[in-house]
């Protein structure tokens, strides 16, 4: 069973690095990494928040919840610093060799083509700026995980509180 349950995160983390590598932008990266992130917290709060579901389950669910995150963080900064990460374009960049290419069908007379063009890269300009830098991921990461901490103290009574009341007669 514990062989099994090896496997089964083994390959979730080399699909979650496939992905990785597929990504044709870093901001594309960095997304896939904000939702990686995401969907672990989104999973192990609804876990948690399962009353159907004992107690020992829910702990050993959380442990693996955030083992998955952990190799997932693990994985994405080993992608980022790769030569992989460094040669993908910025969204920007294609959008700024779109306008170059438009600028080419201008010159050929391909007004419409370069008007179409145009309204295309207008909107990814917009979409690029609104996109999340690799800071803002790195963010993202230490927020989720200190969440999922602070879920898993809360629940399952690492750090509880207690009061102790004294009475003297």
């Amino acid at each position: 069973k514990a062989y099994m349950e090896y496997k089964a995160a083994r390959m979730e983390q080399e699909a979650y690095e496939r992905r990785l590598e597929r990504c044709k932008t870093k901001e594309e990266a960095q997304r896939l990494q904000v939702n990686e992130m995401n969907g672990n917290l989104a999973e192990l709060k609804s876990i948690v928040n399962n009353p159907n579901i004992p107690k020992s389950e829910k702990l050993k669910e959380a442990q693996r919840i955030m083992g998955n995150t952990f190799r997932a963080v693990e994985s994405f900064t080993r992608f980022v610093k790769s030569t992989e990460y460094r040669d993908l374009p910025t969204e920007e960049e294609i959008v700024e060799t779109s306008i170059e290419k438009g600028q080419v069908a201008e010159d050929s007379n391909d007004t419409e083509m370069s008007e179409q063009l145009t309204s295309d890269t207008t909107v990814s300009v917009d979409e690029a700026a609104k996109d999340l830098q690799l800071s803002d991921v790195h963010q993202i990461e230490k927020d989720v995980i200190e969440e999922m901490k602070d879920i898993e103290i809360k629940h399952f009574g690492e750090k509880k509180s207690s009061v102790r009341i004294d009475i003297t007669v």
